[in-house]
């Protein structure tokens, strides 16, 4: 039998049904951890007698509790969040569908269900075999539940199993959009309130094509959807300013995808989303054999996001589950054909953050510098344990809570001033590589700390507490906006 190395641990998870238990079919997809954090599985608290006695020894301990926990760190890309981003906001996705299709032939992508899209509907296809049927493509006349038209591609029976087929924007008719006066975007024939945006959004306006975007050079860049109408879009958190533009001559994209937002209990998006982990054990079992052991009907926790100065952003995850028996040589359904991710591109800090600002401190992000940040979301969930039960029955989540600490060079005295006024803010912070983009949002928050650090032969820097609150437009604390793609 050989010995259990750390680095030949696998790391699969599942979306679990409300109950706990595992559905019929389920999903396993495989995770890339870079660490596997300790006390992951059950933890056996146990007490023992200590009578008074002239032999001076303990009586044999029993089992008195149980704990149950997983945490891992792994690299930040698209998919490590995407996997548990549900979980994480105890909520559902709302947005542009997203299809795993089954064929591909010369004119559509077979998917399904859900496949009746809108002409000029733009989709992002990644993991094909044929290189032509992946990138971004505007769906074509004819689409049915089963069937997404696209012109010109190559005939596929079957696809890699990991192959995605993502709605990604619309592409407005020659000189149908504008940007109005106001800086906002309007139509003529478009009805926005069709698009699957929602209020709080955040979109990109302009594609990846320079006919897909507005003769103004500064007229391509993210927004938020805050009003959205029938023939106007009413934009806010604008990465740049713009200006009024007829769109004359141009097939402007709207790119867009999903998005997540914490909501109220009993909303018709919230949703308490359960997950199964396993971790698999090289040479464990006799014989060297692997063995699998299941952390079951477990949550997202705590979520950090760390971004340091020059280096790869990691995102650390903490589930409190309910059971994880021992590890055994049979696999769950489907484990074994866990799929593999396909947005896997790490985000560089240096290169990859194309947005970080405080609007009410620098509205253009081009004048604060950050040195580091760590985005905190915790659920404040804990294990409801009962007597007479060693496992808990079940888990409650606590407040949704979101924070920062960052640390920035002292530029002005804005955030001192905000920090002694207990001012209201806004925070944004936008991931861009080659697998697409995500955006996160905080409404309002307030800073605290506000302590000065005087570096040798550098700038004076000032740390900064940031606490998230529910605003009053969106009801929300935290907005997380995904895209499958936009311009470099």
């Amino acid at each position: 039998m050989g010995t259990v190395q750390s680095n030949t641990i696998g790391l699969s998870s599942t979306k679990a049904n409300a109950d706990g238990s595992l559905p019929a079919t389920p999903v396993w997809r495989r995770s890339e951890p870079n660490n596997v954090g300790a006390g992951t599985g059950p933890t056996f608290a146990r007490q023992a007698r200590q009578p008074l006695s002239p032999s001076r020894q303990n009586r044999k301990s029993v089992t008195t509790g149980l704990d149950v926990a997983a945490s891992f760190e792994s690299d930040i890309t698209i998919a490590s969040i995407e996997d548990f981003a549900e979980g994480i906001f105890f909520t559902s996705y709302v947005g542009g569908a997203v299809f795993t299709p089954t064929a591909v032939t010369a004119n559509s992508y077979t998917v399904p269900s859900g496949g009746a899209l809108d002409q000029n509907t733009l989709v992002y296809a990644r993991g094909f075999t044929n290189s032509g049927n992946n990138g971004l493509k505007p769906v074509g006349s004819g689409s049915t539940s089963t069937s997404v038209n696209v012109s010109g591609l190559t005939a596929e029976a079957m696809p890699p199993r990991n192959a995605l087929l993502e709605v990604a924007g619309f592409r407005g008719s020659t000189g149908d959009l504008e940007i109005d006066s106001d800086g906002n975007l309007i139509s003529t024939t478009l009805d926005f309130t069709d698009l699957p945006i929602i209020a709080g959004q955040m979109i990109h306006i302009g594609g990846l094509a320079a006919a897909n975007r507005f003769a103004g050079a500064t007229n391509t860049g993210y927004a938020q959807a805050q009003i959205i109408e029938a023939n106007k879009i009413t934009l806010a958190f604008e990465s740049t300013t713009f200006a009024e533009d007829d769109g004359s001559g141009r097939s402007v994209d709207l790119l867009y995808g999903r998005v997540l937002r914490n909501v109220e209990v009993g909303s018709t998006n919230y949703n308490e989303q359960n997950y199964w982990l396993e971790l698999s054990f090289p040479n464990l079992g006799d014989t060297g054999a692997t063995l699998y052991r299941y952390i079951q009907n477990c949550r997202p926790n705590e979520i950090t996001f760390t971004y340091p100065l020059e280096g790869l952003a990691t995102l650390s995850y903490g589930f409190i589950g309910l059971a994880a028996p021992n590890a055994t040589a049979t696999r769950q359904t489907n484990a074994q054909n866990a799929l593999i991710p396909t947005k896997t591109s790490p985000l560089s800090t240096a290169i990859d953050l194309p947005i970080i600002r405080i609007p009410g401190v620098d509205p253009t992000g081009t004048q604060s510098c950050f040195k580091n940040i760590t985005f905190t979301i915790n659920n404040n969930i804990t294990a409801a344990k009962c007597l007479g039960s060693l496992q808990a029955r079940n888990l409650n989540a606590g407040n949704f809570t979101v924070s920062i600490e960052a640390q920035l060079e002292l530029f002005n005295t804005t955030i001192e001033e905000a920090i002694r006024n207990n001012t209201t803010l806004s925070f944004e912070l936008t991931m861009r590589n080659d697998d697409g983009a995500i955006s996160l949002i905080i409404p309002e928050m307030t800073f605290g700390d506000g302590s000065l650090e005087y570096p040798e032969n550098e700038a004076v820097l000032i740390n900064g507490a940031i606490n998230a609150h529910q605003d009053a437009r969106f009801n929300t604390s935290l907005i997380m906006s995904f895209f499958p793609v936009v311009p470099a």
